[in-house]
């Protein structure tokens, strides 16, 4: 903070700094305190006294308001919670959601066993929003994200992760945050009969589901910077009614088209 005349209120165990500018500054805090202004008046209060995190901040795992059966370590510069087993538990207090965030990324460690983490809304079997997969990641990645997709949480809850496994410790967890995300639908064409497209959000990206009774295998087509129609390599197999393909979040392009071309 480099302002004056605030009042500061931080229910969380995120650090505060006041800086070289600010003045007069007064309230209380859970995190611990820098203070390089002048006349700042800032108390610590008692870390039971935890919660206020907000949807869009990334949230330090450690720094939860109360824990069952885990612990925290330091390494690299790094500080997660570890030794986590089946229905370990952190909580986080008075999170605001606002208007309902749709996405939740977790940083996790590539390492460890494969296991579930439940988020849940105001008591360790409270209502589900959302359930995330963790495991081993292939390539031998240190730490990844790991994002899905959640059913908008509203309002301000206690935020509890609920640890599931299936065969011994899961990885550790460094922070998590949540956030709203909107992009547009691409476009997609079809070569004769159009039917009726579905556009589903899921981890990966856009899910593209339509009905088609002719079976073999479908083209995609995309079209290119200059706006040429290039075969894409998914392949559509047949036997089904139902047919689907999901373009990646990496894959989102302004002005890039897709079509489908069925069995001739």
């Amino acid at each position: 903070f480099s302002t004056s005349n605030t009042k500061l209120q931080n229910f969380s165990k995120y650090p505060v700094i006041l800086g070289a500018k600010s003045s007069t500054i007064t309230g209380q805090s859970v995190g611990t305190v820098t203070d390089l202004g002048t006349s700042n008046d800032v108390t610590s209060i008692d870390p039971s006294d935890c919660g206020g995190f907000g949807t869009l901040q990334t949230i330090e795992a450690e720094y939860f308001c109360a824990q069952e059966g885990i612990e925290i370590e330091s390494t690299d510069d790094i500080t997660s919670i570890t030794s986590i087993d089946d229905g370990d538990w952190i909580r986080f207090d008075n999170v605001f959601f606002g208007a309902g965030p749709n996405r939740f990324e977790a940083r996790i460690e590539g390492g460890g066993n494969e296991g579930t983490i439940e988020l849940r809304l105001d008591t360790v079997d409270g209502e589900l929003i959302g359930t995330s997969t963790v495991g081993k990641v292939a390539g031998g990645k240190d730490w990844w994200t790991k994002t899905i997709t959640l059913d908008e949480p509203r309002g301000t809850h206690d935020l509890f992760l609920v640890f599931r496994e299936s065969n011994g410790p899961l990885p550790k967890l460094d922070s998590f945050k949540f956030s709203i995300w909107t992009i547009a639908r691409p476009s997609v064409q079809f070569t004769s009969n159009d039917p009726e497209v579905r556009y589903t959000d899921t981890p990966e990206g856009i899910k593209i589901e339509w009905d088609y009774s002719v079976g073999g295998s479908y083209t995609i087509y995309r079209t290119t910077d200059l706006g040429e129609w290039i075969e894409d390599e998914r392949a559509i197999t047949s036997g089904r009614t139902t047919k689907s393909f999901i373009i990646e979040q990496s894959e989102f392009e302004d002005g890039v088209y897709f079509r489908v071309q069925p069995p001739q």
